[in-house]
């Protein structure tokens, strides 16, 4: 009962910062205040960058000082970024709100999954970690999914209200950070200093342990392409004459998909095994793409739910095998330098993204 509280505190912070009622008309919102769509992938840009600058050391500060003191600076700044978009009216403002979530996004990336791992590596549970991140991340979009729906209703009011509405769930989900207990951790090293464990930790992951590098370099490049995508939806989906207001509703379902994807991610797993588990992933991935460019017409939006689906079903599956390689210790940080090789690479490249999104 004590294990099955913890993780159920976490799971209902999951669904509170995933309340994203912005979720469908973001793009739309920044359109309406004057910026481009150069501008809007920098934006994206600098998230990026602020990620790569900060994803390790958050994940080195949650693995010393503890998941919980990580996620609570996390949510704080996820408030704080919510409050600075529900008032910001050019691209300066919302460059900050930016810089506040990417801060928020930092503290939480690895920490969360390193929390549930350790939280039932705790009381000898590990081997349900597929099933209980499956579960997290069902929560989380289907949060979205919720979010995505009333957002669209909120936009007909106004883009601006969608931030407001967020407050309210966002100084409540500090208040559920602070009520997290924090998992015993094991095989704790200090006697590195953090840039020593950087080197140590990139050292292995990447050169010395071909099995962790793929993991990492692989999964890495499957969220770049999903990233590319996701910034472009809301426009394609003009481009395509969909209704704004069927936005919500179209977002909901891509939400749900991602939910539905992770909870059973483990089934799948089993049942199809490792190796055909990742190939499928790529050839989705690269289906989905390929035929969004090649084919339009109204109900190519369809070819967007393939994407999510491999969104939804690599975390779980893909981060489990990186939790079973790696020690407790420099489990927070090996995911956080996935997600850093990840940004950067999006941080470089998605402003050209951007201008070429602009002129054609």
């Amino acid at each position: 009962m004590e294990l099955s509280l913890r993780i159920r505190k976490f799971y209902i912070l999951q669904f509170l910062t995933s309340l994203l009622f912005f979720t469908p008309v973001i793009v739309l919102f920044w359109q309406e205040n004057g910026l481009s769509l150069t501008q809007i992938m920098l934006l994206q840009s600098w998230f990026s960058f602020l990620v790569v600058a900060l994803d390790i050391p958050t994940g080195l500060f949650s693995d010393h000082y503890g998941r919980k003191h990580a996620i609570i600076i996390s949510t704080i700044f996820f408030l704080l970024g919510c409050i600075i978009f529900s008032a910001g009216k050019n691209f300066l403002d919302f460059f900050i709100a930016e810089g506040c979530l990417a801060i928020g996004v930092c503290f939480f990336s690895g920490t969360g999954s390193a929390f549930l791992y350790d939280t039932l590596l705790s009381y000898g549970k590990e081997d349900a970690y597929k099933i209980v991140e499956g579960k997290s991340t069902f929560i989380s979009y289907a949060s979205i999914a919720i979010a995505s729906i009333i957002g669209g209703l909120i936009a007909k009011i106004s883009y601006r209200h969608t931030f407001f509405f967020m407050i309210p769930f966002f100084s409540a989900a500090v208040i559920v950070s602070l009520l997290l207990k924090e998992p015993r951790r094991h095989k704790k090293i200090y006697k590195y200093s953090i840039f020593t464990r950087i080197k140590k930790i990139a050292k292995f992951s990447l050169f010395e342990n071909s099995e962790l590098r793929i993991l990492i370099l692989y999964s890495s490049l499957l969220l770049i392409f999903d990233a590319y995508a996701v910034w472009f939806f809301q426009p394609y989906f003009k481009i395509l004459n969909i209704p704004i207001a069927a936005f919500g509703v179209i977002f909901a379902i891509l939400n749900i998909i991602i939910a539905i994807s992770a909870k059973y991610a483990h089934k799948i797993e089993s049942a199809i095994g490792k190796k055909l588990s990742l190939n499928i992933l790529g050839f989705m991935m690269a289906l989905s793409l390929i035929a969004m460019g090649k084919f339009l017409f109204f109900f190519s939006f369809l070819f967007v739910f393939l994407i999510e689906f491999v969104r939804g079903f690599s975390k779980p599956v893909i981060t489990d095998y990186i939790n079973k390689i790696v020690w407790s210790d420099k489990r927070a940080t090996v995911i956080s330098l996935r997600n850093t090789i990840r940004r950067l690479v999006f941080s470089i490249t998605s402003p050209f993204i951007g201008l070429f999104g602009d002129k054609f």
